[in-house]
């Protein structure tokens, strides 16, 4: 499957069970790229993983992984914009 084809995406942590729905894969960049940009706000190290997932290392409490599903559970990488 395509990026163009992509519709509906989930934008997932490893805190919640379940995805927060999002109607296409620009929306969910954006709520990504929000909770990246809050968590580095809140100074902890963001990195991407080689998998596509991000992770946020929130010392001393520990860490949180987000990333971003497709319809078929597919991580689906945020490209450098």
């Amino acid at each position: 499957m395509s990026i163009e084809e992509i519709e509906r995406c989930y934008l997932h942590t490893s805190t919640t069970t379940d995805g927060t729905p999002y109607p296409n894969l620009d929306a969910a960049k954006a709520a990504l790229r929000f909770l990246l940009t809050r968590e580095q706000g809140l100074g902890h190290n963001t990195i991407e993983q080689h998998d596509g997932r991000w992770i946020s290392h929130q010392m001393p409490t520990g860490s949180v992984t987000i990333w971003i599903e497709d319809e078929r559970a597919n991580v689906v990488r945020m490209s450098r914009d």
